[in-house]
């Protein structure tokens, strides 16, 4: 015989979960919206530091990718500092989201 109630407690967990989880993606996503937001009210230069946490990757992968994705924009360097235009990254993050 089915027991009705622990199912139904079992399904009331699983909907539970399923709905923390996309709370979850849809905060994430609202974090990286923010994000961005606070970058494009950044001066017209931007860091590896401020790629990274868009990317949601780390400081030798932004580095990588600049040096081996041909479309990524030039960095430039500053003393030690490389910087970058936040316009041109804007523009290339969006050619990669289409």
């Amino acid at each position: 015989m089915i027991d009705v109630q622990a199912l139904e407690a079992q399904m009331t967990k699983a909907v539970r979960e399923a709905v923390a989880t996309e709370v979850g993606k849809a905060q994430g996503l609202t974090a990286k919206t923010e994000l961005v937001k606070t970058i494009l009210q950044k001066p017209v230069m931007i860091f590896p530091d401020d790629i990274q946490l868009v990317l949601g990757i780390g400081r030798s992968t932004a580095f990588n990718l600049a040096k081996d994705d041909a479309s990524f924009p030039m960095m430039s360097k500053v003393g030690a500092r490389s910087i970058l235009r936040t316009d041109r990254f804007m523009e290339w993050l969006e050619g990669k989201a289409t």
